[in-house]
C-alpha cells in the first residue's frame, strides 16, 4: 500500500518589519504570486527599526550590559548623545548611534543596517574606553535582549557540527511558561560546533508572524530563550565578559541579524531567508554569484596536468584544484619534538607554523600549476591552519632558523596538546600574518585560502590568557582575549580579500565548525563536515539528513564523495562536490548529475517532501524549486530496510496552470500538471537501498 505522506506539521510565528517591500532580488523579479515574497513582513519590521532603534531613548535599544553592576537601560539615557550617521548604498541604509559617558569616556556605537527589499534588521556594537584611565567594571555583553509578546512560541533550528551522522539535524521545541533553553558551542571557541552550537533561529509564535534570529560570532556565544509569562524574551552574546578595558582598548559584541515574516509557514520563511542569504550574505565571486564548484583533490603540481587533462577530455571540467594538508606542503624542520610521541602520526597536526612551501617538495612552487589550471578554466585551493601554530614553532631555540616563539613569543598562546596558538588579539602579530599570507597568496598565484582549525579549538587557551592578564595588571579580563582575537580574525580575512580582490576564502574549522554569519559574510563552507571520513554503517543516512537539516540555513556547503555507487555517492551531492578515485565512467556520470542538480540547490527554494529521519526502514525526500524558471529537482532516498517500494510526496511551490515535464535521471519522462503535482507524486524504486533523482522543468 502506498504511504501518502505530507509535511511536517508548520508553526506560526511573530511580529515586526521594514522598508516598502515587494520582496525582490537585486537582479531578479519573483513571480508575483511568490510564496516566500509575500511572506515578508516589511511592515513589520520597519516599524520595530523605528521604535527599538529610536536614538533619543537608548533604554529601549535591544542591547545589554552592566557597569559596575547597573544594568545599561539605567544610565544610556544620561550619557552624552554623539551625532548620528546615517549612509544609503546598494539597497541598504546604515545608521549609526553613538553615546558618551562624560565621567569615564566609555563610548558605546552601534551600527543598524535595514534594506529596502528585505524585511531584515541588524546591528553590531562597540565599546571603546576614550577615558584616560581603566574603565570601571563591564560585563554581560548582550547583543540582543529582546521581549517578544505572545504565547505558544516554537523554535526551529538544527544542530552545529559534531563530527557525527546527527550533524545539522533538526529540532523543534514548544516552549511552555516556565521553560528555558540555552544553547552554546561548548568549550571549543568555534562558533557551530556541537549539538546546541548552532547560531540560527527562527522563532515562531501567535498571529501567523515570526523571526529568523542568527548570530554572528566566530567565537563562543550564547543564545538563550525564555518562556515566560506573556511573551519570550532571547538573550545573547559573548558567552563570558566580566573585564575592564584599558584606555584606547575596544570590544565588539557579535552581530544580530532578525528577519521579519508573517503567514504561517516557517518553511517557506527560510526560503524567504535562501534568497536575502544568496543576495546579500554569500561572498560573490568577479563577476557573479557563487555557483556549482566540482572539486578535484590533486596537488599543486605540474605532474597532475596529465592526469587533470585526462578528466578534461572526458567532459569532467573540475572548477576547483583543491590541495588539503596531507603529510605538509610547508618546511617542517627537523628533528620533530614529538618524534616518539602518538603526536608522531599526526603531522599536519602539530607541524604547522612554517608557511613556506617545502623547496623539495615543490622547488617551483605552486604558481605554474595555478597558470596551467586557469588557461582550462580551474582554480586553485591551498590548505593553511595559521592560527594553531604546532609544537615546530612554539619550540624556543630547537633549529637554526627564527621561530615565533624565539622572535615574537607575545604573539603566541600556549596550553594545548597541538602546540601553540597564534594570538590573533595582538594587532602586531595580525600585521604580520596578513603581510605572510598576503605574499603566499600572491606569489603562488591561489585563487582561494582555504583556512582550516583542528584540534581542541582556542576556548581554554583564551580562559588561562585571561587569567594570565589578571595577574599581571590586576584587572578583570574575562572573554578579551577572545574579544580582541575575533577581531583580528575577522580583520585578517577582510585584509586578505582586499589585498587580492577576487580571492575566495573557505571556512573549514575541523569540517563545518565555523559558519557562523560573520563567517559567511566573507567565506564559504567548502566542507560541511569531516563525517564525511567516517566509517560508520549508517553514514549514508547520515550524509542526506545533513544536506537535509544545512538546506534549510545555508544555499552553498561541499564536500566530497570517496563511493562508486549511485545511492552512496548521491547522498552527498550538494553544490560543492567530487568524486574521489572514481573510475572516469563512474566519475562523469556522477559530474553530469551534479551540473543538473546543484544549480537548484543554490538557487533554488528548499522544500522538505518527508520528515527528517535517519532509520533505514525510511525513505527520506527533498525538492528544490527555482522560480525564476520554474524548474526544479527531487532527490528521494530508499534506505536498506524500507518496505515501501513507493513514496508518494506532495511537490511545492509549483505554478498549478503550468505543464512540468519530469525526467528521471536513470531514464523516464512524464508530464503533469503542477496542481497534480501538488497532490501528489509517486516515486517508486524496486531496489534498496536506492535514490532518484527528478529533475522538473515546465514545457507550458
Amino acid at each position: 500500500m502506498k504511504p501518502t505522506l505530507t509535511l511536517p506539521t508548520t508553526f506560526l510565528v511573530l511580529l515586526i518589519g521594514l522598508a516598502g517591500c515587494n520582496q525582490t532580488n537585486k537582479s531578479e523579479r519573483r513571480p508575483s504570486d511568490d510564496k516566500a515574497s509575500s511572506a515578508a513582513d516589511a511592515e513589520a519590521s520597519q516599524a520595530w527599526a523605528k521604535s527599538f532603534w529610536n536614538a533619543a531613548d537608548p533604554a529601549r535599544w535591544p542591547i545589554s550590559f552592566s557597569l559596575e553592576g547597573k544594568p545599561s537601560r539605567d544610565f544610556l539615557a544620561g550619557w552624552s548623545t554623539l551625532p548620528a550617521e546615517h549612509r544609503a548604498d546598494d539597497g541598504k541604509e546604515t545608521t549609526v548611534l553613538r553615546r558618551r559617558d562624560p565621567a569615564t569616556g566609555l563610548e558605546l556605537r552601534v551600527e543598524i543596517i535595514t534594506y529596502q527589499n528585505w524585511p531584515v534588521v541588524e546591528w553590531t556594537a562597540f565599546l571603546q574606553n576614550n577615558g584616560g584611565g581603566n574603565s570601571p567594571e563591564l560585563r554581560g555583553l548582550q547583543t540582543a535582549d529582546v521581549f517578544f509578546e505572545g504565547s505558544e512560541f516554537t523554535l526551529h533550528g538544527i544542530e552545529g557540527d559534531s563530527c557525527s551522522a546527527n550533524s545539522f539535524a533538526p529540532y523543534e521545541w514548544q516552549a511552555k511558561p516556565g521553560m528555558t533553553r540555552i544553547f552554546s558551542p561548548g568549550p571549543s571557541g568555534k562558533s557551530t560546533h556541537g549539538r546546541d552550537g548552532w547560531p540560527y533561529f527562527n522563532l515562531a509564535g501567535p498571529g501567523n508572524e515570526g523571526r529568523i534570529l542568527v548570530l554572528g560570532w566566530p567565537g563562543n556565544w550564547s543564545a538563550t530563550f525564555s518562556a515566560e509569562n506573556g511573551g519570550m524574551r532571547w538573550q545573547a552574546g559573548q558567552e563570558r565578559s566580566e573585564f575592564r578595558l584599558k584606555p584606547g582598548e575596544k570590544v565588539r559584541f557579535p552581530s544580530a541579524t532578525m528577519l521579519f515574516w508573517k503567514g504561517g509557514d516557517w518553511e517557506i520563511a527560510q526560503n524567504l531567508w535562501r534568497r536575502w542569504y544568496r543576495e546579500e550574505v554569500m561572498p560573490h565571486p568577479e563577476g557573479g554569484r557563487q555557483g556549482p564548484l566540482w572539486n578535484e583533490q590533486t596537488l599543486l603540481l605540474e605532474s597532475e596536468n596529465p592526469r587533470l587533462q585526462r578528466l578534461l577530455d572526458a567532459g569532467i571540467k573540475p572548477d576547483i584544484c583543491w590541495m588539503d594538508a596531507g603529510d605538509g606542503w610547508w618546511v617542517k624542520p627537523e628533528p620533530l619534538p614529538f618524534a616518539k610521541t602518538p603526536l608522531a602520526s599526526l603531522v599536519f597536526l602539530n607541524t604547522t607554523g612554517f608557511w613556506e612551501p617545502d623547496p623539495v617538495k615543490f622547488p617551483k612552487g605552486f604558481a605554474p600549476f595555478g597558470d596551467w589550471a586557469r588557461q582550462h578554466g580551474m582554480k586553485t585551493v591551498l590548505w593553511f591552519e595559521p592560527e594553531r601554530i604546532g609544537y615546530t614553532n612554539s619550540a624556543p631555540g630547537a633549529y637554526d632558523r627564527p621561530v615565533l616563539a624565539t622572535e615574537h613569543p607575545k604573539w603566541l598562546l600556549h596550553g594545548t596538546e597541538c602546540g601553540s596558538y597564534f594570538n590573533l588579539g595582538d594587532p602586531a602579530a595580525v600585521s604580520w600574518l596578513e603581510d605572510h599570507l598576503s605574499t603566499i597568496i600572491e606569489r603562488q598565484k591561489l585563487d582561494w585560502y582555504r583556512e582550516d582549525f583542528n584540534g581542541p579549538g582556542p576556548y581554554e587557551v583564551w580562559r588561562k590568557n585571561d587569567e594570565v592578564e589578571k595577574g599581571e595588571i590586576g584587572l578583570p579580563r574575562a572573554g578579551l582575549t577572545e574579544n580582541f582575537y575575533i577581531q583580528g580574525h575577522l580583520a585578517l580575512w577582510d585584509t586578505l580579500r582586499a589585498r587580492k580582490p577576487g580571492l575566495l576564502i573557505d571556512s573549514c574549522a575541523s569540517g563545518g565548525r565555523r559558519n557562523d554569519l560573520e563567517s559567511m559574510r566573507r567565506a564559504v563552507p567548502l566542507l560541511r563536515s569531516d563525517y564525511e571520513m567516517t566509517t560508520d554503517a549508517d553514514k549514508f543516512e547520515g550524509f542526506q539528513g545533513q544536506t537535509y537539516g544545512l538546506s534549510f540555513w545555508l544555499p552553498f556547503f561541499g564536500g566530497l564523495s570517496r563511493f562508486q555507487e549511485p545511492y552512496e555517492y548521491r547522498s552527498l551531492i550538494m553544490p560543492g562536490f567530487g568524486m574521489h578515485a572514481a573510475s572516469l565512467p563512474v566519475a562523469k556520470k556522477a559530474y553530469d548529475e551534479f551540473r543538473t542538480v546543484a544549480p537548484h540547490m543554490i538557487e533554488g527554494d528548499y522544500y522538505p517532501l518527508t520528515p527528517y529521519n535517519r532509520a533505514t526502514d525510511q525513505w527520506i525526500a527533498w525538492q528544490f524549486h527555482t522560480p525564476e524558471n520554474g524548474g526544479g529537482v527531487i532527490q528521494a532516498f530508499r534506505r536498506s530496510e524500507a518496505a515501501n517500494e513507493t513514496l508518494t510526496v506532495k511537490l511545492r511551490g509549483l505554478d498549478a496552470n503550468a505543464t512540468y515535464e519530469i525526467e528521471n535521471l536513470d531514464g523516464g519522462k512524464e508530464t503533469r500538471t503542477g496542481a497534480e503535482l501538488m497532490r501528489g507524486l509517486d516515486i517508486t524504486l524496486r531496489e534498496k537501498p536506492a535514490a532518484a533523482v527528478l529533475v522538473l522543468k515546465v514545457v507550458k
